[in-house]
């Protein structure tokens, strides 16, 4: 079965490959564990706080590789975001 691969994932394809130490570590927490938010991230990866998570995710957010999709109530009583990896690569 031939497959036409686009140009996007292609790209996103090496951007995901060239994830290095804590970019790497976050992302593949974020696939393993889909609709969590950065504090239960940082709780599963065994951090005590989720800034130990974020300017990671911020950056996989910024690069297209994971998406928010959707939002909860944390035990705060505040909203937050939570995160996925992306079912599509980013279009550019």
């Amino acid at each position: 079965m031939k497959r036409n691969v686009t140009q996007t994932s292609i790209e996103c394809y090496y951007s995901i490959k060239d994830l290095r130490g804590r970019q790497r570590q976050v992302y593949d927490a974020i696939k393993r564990w889909p609709y969590k938010t950065d504090r239960e991230i940082a709780f599963n990866m065994g951090f005590g706080e989720r800034n130990a998570v974020s300017p990671r995710r911020n950056e996989l957010e910024h690069k297209g590789l994971i998406e928010s999709c959707g939002s909860k109530v944390q035990e705060n009583g505040k909203r937050a975001l939570v995160w996925r990896v992306r079912r599509r690569p980013p279009y550019v």
